[in-house]
């Protein structure tokens, strides 16, 4: 792929994780998946990762 793409996708994924902003989410480096810190401010509770259940009592 050249570089020119990968550049048009990063700014349109970024642009995108700032709509997401909107509803309480926060803006992510890595294409809008969220870490566990990220989730646990999401209104809904963020959609969880078999990884990230450990920890399912932060969420609630």
């Amino acid at each position: 792929m050249p570089k020119g793409n990968l550049a048009i996708k990063l700014l349109w994924r970024t642009a995108d994780d700032r709509r997401r902003t909107a509803d309480g989410e926060r803006r992510t480096t890595d294409g809008g998946r969220r870490t566990a810190d990220d989730e646990r401010r999401t209104t809904n509770g963020g959609r969880r990762t078999t990884d990230r259940l450990k920890s399912v009592d932060t969420y609630f």
